[in-house]
């Protein structure tokens, strides 16, 4: 095996038709943010989405790798930038990673702790989990079925498998749907 890994967006040349084994994973979440440094129960961010080809038939030439960043944390009400809005301190989501025609989704954003709006998590390819007071709820997660738009099938028929799981709830919550 010769390994090429790519922390930063770039460009994956090859000289001759081979098979290649593919590991794409997308920028995590970022954590929701509560109204004062004393808060609890803010929602974890959803890690990033992954696609994954054991087996994948690559012809020469040169390919965009494009590499997600993870998501940035909001100001809370106890920084200089206060929140506002009904989601403006949820978790800001991951961003996509993207190789070879098919995208790894980020994940969501985290649920906020206290204030209007919803304390719910964001979808993303594993979905935000949902903060507190009130509780909010864990969100989907996308990656399973989405990513390759290119291929009829999806992506199991490009032969890669899509692994993200659903954020979970705050205290109380009702669940991903």
């Amino acid at each position: 095996y010769r390994l090429h890994a790519f922390k930063t967006s770039g460009t994956f040349t090859i000289s001759h038709d081979t098979e290649i084994t593919v590991l794409v994973v997308a920028g995590g979440g970022a954590g929701g943010q509560g109204g004062s440094d004393e808060d609890v129960g803010k929602g974890g961010g959803g890690a990033g989405g992954v696609l994954f080809a054991r087996t994948f038939s690559l012809a020469a030439g040169s390919y965009d790798i494009v590499i997600g960043e993870g998501g940035q944390a909001q100001a809370g009400t106890h920084l200089l930038s206060p929140c506002s809005g009904s989601n403006a301190c949820q978790g800001m989501d991951g961003q996509d990673s993207s190789a070879f025609g098919v995208t790894a989704k980020g994940g969501g954003g985290g649920g906020k702790c206290d204030g209007g709006g919803t304390n719910d998590g964001a979808p993303g390819g594993s979905g935000g989990g949902g903060g507190t007071r009130p509780q909010g709820n864990g969100a989907s997660a996308t990656q399973p079925g989405s990513g390759c738009p290119t291929a009829p099938g999806g992506c199991a028929s490009i032969g890669f498998e899509g692994f993200g799981n659903d954020g979970g709830d705050g205290r109380g919550g009702s669940g991903a749907s």
